[in-house]
């Protein structure tokens, strides 16, 4: 026959393998879940686009051009930067060999450049359009055309006697040439 204390003790084991053996091995069964679940491990092979800028032939960002060797017809100097000479600065911008589209910007580098103040930059030859840089885009089916754009510059000839103040001093003008890939 059953006694009292041996029902309670019963009562008791039948519960505990019930609700309190549970609540023990639940927190071992979600450990054991997370660690496999956040283990695992997915791989994949990918082939980066090619890329490829080039400014008039360098890969280097900065393009410093030497004025003289711009010099288009003037009446006053076509070996000297003088004051009242002119000249056509061409820049060719290659992507050919990008496997992508590409944006690009040209600048003036301020840091590098040294200029009279009198020598103005343009973009257009009528010299209407100062120049502040040259933004684009080359879409993939242009890739491999090189973009041509050019700066105009002129010395103007004032009453000024600038030549006296730059006599010997060095002249630079240096471009600042980014370029990215196209993003959507």
């Amino acid at each position: 026959m059953e006694t009292k204390e041996s029902k309670v003790k019963s009562f008791f084991r039948k519960w505990f393998f019930v609700f309190l053996f549970p609540l023990f091995f639940i927190p071992f069964f979600f450990i054991s879940y997370a660690y496999y679940s956040s283990t695992s491990e997915v791989t994949a092979g990918m082939k980066v686009a090619t890329w490829s800028f080039q400014l008039n032939r360098s890969e280097e960002s900065h393009l410093g051009i030497e004025l003289a060797s711009t010099i288009t017809d003037n009446p006053y100097s076509m070996s000297q930067v003088i004051p009242g000479t002119r000249g056509t600065i061409t820049l060719e911008l290659d992507f050919s060999g990008s496997k992508v589209a590409g944006d690009y910007v040209i600048s003036l580098d301020e840091a590098g450049t040294n200029l009279p103040e009198n020598l103005k930059l343009y973009t257009n030859e009528s010299k209407q359009e100062v120049f502040n840089g040259y933004v684009g885009s080359v879409l993939l089916e242009d890739i491999d055309t090189p973009v041509i754009r050019e700066i105009y510059w002129e010395w103007e000839y004032t009453e000024d006697d600038e030549t006296e103040e730059w006599s010997g001093k060095p002249l630079s003008l240096m471009l600042k040439a980014t370029a990215l890939q196209k993003v959507a």
